[in-house]
Parts: structure tokens; C-alpha cells; sequence
């Protein structure tokens, strides 16, 4: 009898058939101001961010593996404990932010932009005092993107996309334009590069949790996923203080103090956790350090 063994390219994250919750977000561009809005011909980058996070959202949505929902800003501590949703805590976060190119180089970190883009508000200030013919067009811009996925359970930035946009020139008017047909259709290829890149990058990626403690029962604690991301009464979980568990695990004392946990009670963007094994809960103090990887 002769065989072959051929392995099948997949990992065992990619068979689980959880769908990572994301929150879509607009990184605020520091130079804006009441009196400042940086623009692309008859639309601010807020308007054109907000394009690509509607975008993106709409192709993660698509993809079985994900589970997207927008970023909801809360200005302050209270409007999050008055406003804020379960959604809003998902395990994963995808930043977008954009600025218009200040030079040729697209890959300029986005931190080092605040020079050039200052020199640009006062040309753009004294442009607008001296007025403008609406017979002339708006001139073509080129605008630089970074997206950037979260891990919010390690704070671990997981993956990054660099790249550029251009607003074609379009006639000037006295109503607001839609946004050029070539800009949308350039947005929503980089939606579909996106999802496509981020499946390459994490796909055998553990699913990873944040823990704090359930407020009806400090025995147990909850984790940031549930009935959205796929989970089950009875799904369980190891609960480590390193993300790395085979770190952990072959580390002095690290195998003794993994615990093992399983959903009791579950709710759309929660689970309750009930302990079945290892060191008792009760005795841990700081739950920010604790990651529980589905098992």
C-alpha cells in the first residue's frame, strides 16, 4: 500500500468559522480646525474618509469571516456611558486616515505631515481671500491613505496599508457636485484589496479577547464577542496572561497558571465566562493583563 500525504494549506483558525468583529474608524486629522477644513475639490476629507469607511465596511460585511460596524466618536467619559453601545468594545478596530500629498513620496508617515500641511493651510487661506473665478475648475488632488488593523485585546498593530487616491479635476458649480465616478470606483477597489489582504495577513490568526469581570458575579468574567462573531453556549476558551500561549506554556510556572473557561450564558457582543479549570479568578487582580483565545 502506498499513500501520500499532502496537507491542505488551511489552519485551524480558518476552519472554526468565527467572524471577527471589527469597528471601522476615522482618525480626526489634527489640522482641522472650525475655521479649517482641509478639502479635494468640492468635498473635505472627512466626506471622502467617510466614503472609504462606508466602503470597507460594506465589502467586510460580505465576507464571511468578518462582522463590521462603524466607529461610534464619543467626545467625552460621560456621552460614552450615556451613548455607547456593546458594539463599540469589539476585539478589533481598522483605522483610516487620509491627507492630501504635501510631495511625491506617498509612503511620508502620516506623524511627520504637520509642517507641510500647516504651510498648506495658509496658502489655502490667503488663496481664498484673494477669491477665484467659478468658471475655473476644481484642480485634481492626490490624496494619501493609511489603513491599519488593531488587535485591541494586545494593542498590537496586526497590519498596514499604504497607498494614494486622486480626485480628478472636475468643473467648478454653483451646487455641490457628487464625488467623481472614478474616485468611488477607486475607493471601492481598495474596500475589495482591503478584506482581500487582511484574510491573507490573520486568517490563522488566534481568536483573541479582552476579560473583565461579569458585574452580576465576580466568579466570572465576559469577554467582547458573542452571538455577532459566531460563539456558542459551551465554546471554550484558555485564559493566559500572554498572548503567545506556547510561550506561555514552555515557560517556567507558565503551564500551571493557564485556566480553561466555557460560555454559560451569551449575549449578541458578550459572553460570560465560567471557570472549569486552573487558578481561581477571585485571586487575580489585574484582568487587563488575562487574554482568552478560543480553544
Amino acid at each position: 500500500i502506498k499513500a501520500t500525504i499532502v496537507p491542505d494549506g488551511t489552519c485551524r483558525e480558518d476552519r472554526i468559522h468565527l467572524r471577527r468583529q471589527v469597528a471601522v474608524n476615522i482618525v480626526k486629522n489634527a489640522q482641522h480646525t472650525e475655521d479649517y477644513v482641509e478639502r479635494a475639490g468640492d468635498h473635505s476629507l472627512h466626506e471622502l474618509a467617510q466614503l472609504v469607511a462606508d466602503n470597507l465596511a460594506d465589502a467586510l460585511d460580505l465576507d464571511r469571516g468578518w462582522s463590521p460596524s462603524i466607529h461610534s466618536d464619543h467626545g467625552s467619559n460621560y456621552e460614552r456611558h450615556l451613548l455607547g453601545k456593546s458594539s463599540d468594545n469589539v476585539p478589533y478596530r481598522i483605522d483610516i486616515r487620509i491627507a492630501k500629498s504635501v510631495r511625491p513620496d506617498s509612503t511620508l508617515s502620516f506623524v511627520k505631515r504637520g509642517v507641510a500641511q500647516s504651510a498648506d493651510v495658509l496658502y489655502t487661506s490667503v488663496r481664498s481671500l484673494a477669491g477665484g473665478s467659478r468658471e475655473q475648475p476644481w484642480p485634481a488632488a492626490e490624496i494619501d491613505y493609511e489603513l491599519s488593523l488593531t488587535d485591541r485585546s494586545t494593542n498590537l498593530s496586526l497590519w498596514t496599508l499604504n497607498g494614494r487616491l486622486t480626485y480628478p479635476p472636475v468643473a467648478r458649480g454653483y451646487f455641490k457636485e457628487d464625488i467623481p465616478l472614478s474616485l468611488v470606483s477607486d475607493i471601492q477597489s481598495l474596500a475589495q484589496r482591503t478584506v482581500s489582504e487582511l484574510n491573507d495577513n490573520i486568517s490563522c490568526r488566534p481568536h483573541q479577547f479582552e476579560l473583565r469581570r461579569d458585574r452580576l458575579d465576580k466568579t466570572k468574567l465576559v469577554i467582547n464577542a458573542g452571538l455577532v462573531a459566531g460563539m456558542s453556549v459551551g465554546d471554550q476558551f484558555l485564559i493566559s496572561t500572554n498572548p503567545d500561549l506556547l510561550k506561555q506554556a514552555l515557560s517556567e510556572n507558565g503551564l500551571a497558571s493557564l485556566s480553561l473557561a466555557r460560555i454559560e450564558s451569551i449575549a449578541p457582543h458578550s459572553s460570560v465566562l465560567v471557570q472549569t479549570a486552573g487558578p481561581e479568578w477571585a485571586t487575580l487582580e489585574n484582568l487587563s493583563r488575562l487574554v482568552a483565545t478560543y480553544f
